[in-house]
C-alpha cells in the first residue's frame, strides 16, 4: 500500500498547481490537474484531493502515523493459566509483589 504525501510534498503540489493554474489564464495549456499530475508522477485523483483542500481552506495535513501494536498472548496452557493465576492470589494474600515461581 504506498503511502500517503506528506505537508511538505502537498505544500509542493499545490504550488505547481497555482503555478499551472497562472500560465493556463495566460493563454497556456487548459488540463492543469493532468499535466501536475505526469510532472510529478502522481495519481489524478491525488492531485485533484489537493486541489480540492486548497480551495476548500483545508489544511494540508500528514497522514496519520501507522502504528503496529503487539498482539495479546492468547495460546497459554491451562497449566500456565492456573499457575499465573495462583501466583497472583498469593501475591494479593500475601501483599507481597514480587515474582514466586509456580509449578505445575
Amino acid at each position: 500500500m504506498p503511502k500517503g504525501l506528506n505537508f511538505q510534498s502537498k505544500k509542493l503540489v499545490a504550488s505547481l498547481i497555482s503555478y499551472f493554474e497562472k500560465e493556463r489564464d495566460n493563454g497556456g495549456p487548459k488540463n492543469v490537474r493532468k499535466r501536475v499530475a505526469d510532472a510529478l508522477q502522481l495519481h489524478p485523483s491525488t492531485v485533484s484531493a489537493i486541489s480540492k483542500d486548497v480551495k476548500e481552506g483545508r489544511s494540508l495535513s500528514s497522514p496519520k502515523k501507522i502504528r503496529n501494536r503487539k498482539k495479546p498472548v492468547t495460546n497459554i496452557d491451562d497449566c500456565d493459566q492456573i499457575a499465573i493465576r495462583n501466583t497472583i492470589y498469593d501475591m494479593y494474600q500475601n501483599s507481597k509483589f514480587h515474582s514466586t515461581s509456580a509449578t505445575c
